[in-house]
């Protein structure tokens, strides 16, 4: 039975609506691992904004697609499993375990 705790090629940073795409590059212990975040460039924007919001409602948000890509450059960061997820000290398990890696840009913002 897969949970929420079980870990998985990458880890997805949920920061509200917006999601940054990290890849699992070590496997320290089943609640350690050393994770970098991943390059994330636009293919498919989205097209229908209309007046509204702070400056913009964008009514297809979710058609956006994206391609994440490793990067070696970037540094390594340890997360630890908490009771609260996956996370670092005071970020409340914002990283989430996922077999695909993610970006989502909220343009509703």
């Amino acid at each position: 039975m897969e949970t929420n705790t079980d870990i998985k090629p990458f880890c997805n940073l949920h920061l509200w609506t917006d999601v940054e795409p990290y890849e699992v590059v070590e496997v320290i212990s089943s609640k350690k691992v050393l994770i970098r975040q991943m390059d994330a460039v636009l293919k498919v924007a989205p097209q229908t904004f209309h007046q509204g919001g702070f400056a913009a409602h964008c009514e297809d948000n979710d058609s956006q697609r994206w391609e994440c890509t490793s990067n070696p450059d970037y540094p390594l960061e340890t997360i630890t499993l908490t009771k609260n997820g996956w996370g670092k000290p005071g970020s409340h398990g914002r990283y989430k375990m996922s077999d695909k890696p993610v970006k989502f840009y909220d343009y509703n913002f």
